[in-house]
């Protein structure tokens, strides 16, 4: 079984993470929310709205949505819309882990730079989270119709900036050298060896024949040589791309003028599965090896139409086979009405058995290959069709298995489930963060600086009366600590409000949540403004007032 390496009792507290906006977190991207379901729209307060669009590192990545006119507008809240991951991470920095964002275009100058030195450029940090999805080809951005046939590449555009192979080279290269410095997730040799899709398709294949003795399409290596061969009842897929990008479906493919390699990226022949088109498929999102939800997804009507819905109930696979057996509706499989509480249960475990005994099985061999723990066992999507094997019975397999930074987690319908995950990813990063770093012998903690943007005060301007005071306060934020010669010297780079107090030379910035952290203890503390400490007598002594922040 695929078993858990981590605590769940873990808190996020205590960790400062840099998030990498991928190129596909931008406005571009955005444009296809019609038909891309990685988008989501959420309703913010108004000054944290405002101050999330008004965010230089968030530039492009975020922008003001529209409330569903089915929905009436929440008075103090605005509609913004922002991709799903970024959602994913406002929510983390918002239960307590510091977190910092940077565009792709500075991380990838970084990565190049002549004369990197990583220490220095990433010594406030535990760990780096993003970059560049590395399981699809990062050299070109492709724009697609997003139908069940033929999707053309219709633009090369060089979107993540990596114009040449050789710059490619060098900032996997570098990337590979930060990673030795600290903990980056996903790894980026898992990646790379998963954009090779039949290295991945091989083994589930023999998961499927020697473990779990489930059915599995056929799949080769597109061959050129092979003048008789056949395409009827075939598909072609390319490696090191995602969704239904790069795919030829049967009797769209021209025998005379079949496609080529690129960038080392093969086309692979691949026996065609209709229930993938008039069934779906059931996408399951599992973290520390356990399937947190289910989403069924099928073609729609429409040309570019994708129709998903969260799975509440299913149907055993023998109900099911029954079921395709006759005149059926998309309702029928995807959300079908009825059964008992047990034959519910039924069908939950076959599909969830399934899918953990086949992530345990994947996991194991690729760590085995790789040396070093796989993202999976953090985060995975494993996509479910269904099959009739040799002996006609219908069966669950796996059709992909995402991982990485751009798993789609289909939140357009219903963000809360994104928050839910949030939730658990934060205690499961944290925990990573810190078996990643002991593994590697990385004992020191990130330093803060005196800074734009940061919380500085030393132990001798804020003394534990003013912690206790400051402690019954409702709101509070992140911050790390440091001993220096004169005392405890504090800080973040984390800013929610824009009120600033000082105590005599020395700034602090106020935010929305705050943690103080020492050596033996953790102190949740409030500052927003002086009227909020009126028992204190002597804090118009520190010349406590409040600025705003240009």
């Amino acid at each position: 079984m695929c078993r858990s390496l981590w605590s769940r009792e873990t808190s996020a507290m205590g960790h400062r993470v840099l998030v990498v906006l991928d190129p596909h977190f931008s406005k571009d991207s955005a444009l296809e929310a019609s038909t891309l379901a990685d988008w989501v729209t959420y309703d913010y307060p108004v000054k944290m709205a405002a101050s999330l669009l008004s965010s230089q590192a968030l530039r492009g990545s975020i922008f003001r949505g529209e409330t569903d006119r089915i929905i009436r507008k929440r008075p103090g809240f605005v509609p913004v819309l922002l991709h799903e991951k970024l959602l994913v991470w406002l929510r983390i920095q918002h239960r307590g882990m510091v977190v910092d964002f940077m565009q792709f275009r500075k991380f990838r100058d970084l990565m190049l730079a002549p004369n990197p030195n990583f220490t220095r450029e990433f010594q406030h940090y535990h760990a780096i989270w993003g970059g560049l999805d590395l399981t699809v080809d990062p050299r070109q951005v492709v724009k697609v119709s997003q139908a069940y046939n033929l999707l053309k590449v219709l633009s090369s555009e060089k979107g993540c900036g990596l114009e040449s192979p050789a710059q490619l080279h060098r900032y996997i290269e570098r990337l590979q050298m930060l990673e030795s410095i600290l903990p980056v997730w996903p790894p980026s040799r898992e990646m790379m060896f998963a954009s090779k899709k039949f290295n991945v398709i091989k083994t589930l294949d023999e998961i499927a024949g020697n473990t779990i003795n489930s059915p599995r399409p056929q799949t080769e290596i597109l061959s050129r040589t092979n003048r008789s061969q056949s395409f009827e009842g075939f598909v072609l897929k390319r490696e090191g791309s995602d969704c239904t990008r790069h795919i030829f479906l049967p009797g769209k493919i021209d025998s005379s003028n079949l496609p080529r390699d690129q960038g080392g990226f093969r086309w692979l022949k691949q026996s065609y599965v209709p229930t993938l088109r008039h069934v779906g498929e059931w996408r399951v999102i599992v973290l520390d090896c356990r399937p947190l939800w289910v989403i069924h997804t099928s073609p729609g009507n429409n040309e570019n139409q994708m129709i998903f819905c969260h799975r509440d109930a299913g149907l055993s696979l023998e109900k099911m086979s029954s079921r395709l057996q006759k005149p059926y509706g998309f309702d029928d499989i995807m959300d079908p009405v009825g059964g008992t509480v047990a034959e519910r249960h039924l069908a939950d475990g076959e599909l969830e058995s399934f899918v953990v005994a086949i992530l345990s099985s994947l996991i194991a061999i690729e760590e085995g290959i790789l040396q070093g723990t796989s993202s999976l066992r953090l985060m995975a999507r494993v996509d479910l069709g269904v099959l009739r094997g040799s002996d006609g019975r219908l069966g669950y397999f796996v059709n992909e298995v995402e991982r990485g930074i751009m798993i789609s987690l289909f939140s357009q319908g219903n963000p809360r489930w994104t928050l839910r995950l949030a939730d658990e990813f934060s205690a499961l990063f944290s925990q990573w963060i810190d078996d990643t770093s002991r593994d590697m012998h990385r004992t020191i903690e990130p330093r803060t600086l005196r800074q734009h943007g940061s919380i500085v005060f030393s132990y001798d301007v804020l003394d534990s009366e003013d912690l206790e005071i400051l402690s019954k306060t409702a709101t509070f934020v992140q911050v790390y600590c440091e001993k220096r010669s004169k005392g405890w010297i504090y800080g973040s780079g984390y800013r929610w409000d824009n009120a600033v107090l000082k105590f005599d030379k020395t700034l602090f910035v106020a935010s929305r949540r705050a943690t103080i952290e020492s050596e033996t203890h953790l102190v949740c503390i409030q500052l927003v403004s002086k009227k909020l400490f009126p028992q204190r007598n002597n804090w118009d002594q520190k010349k406590l007032q409040t600025s705003k922040i240009l």
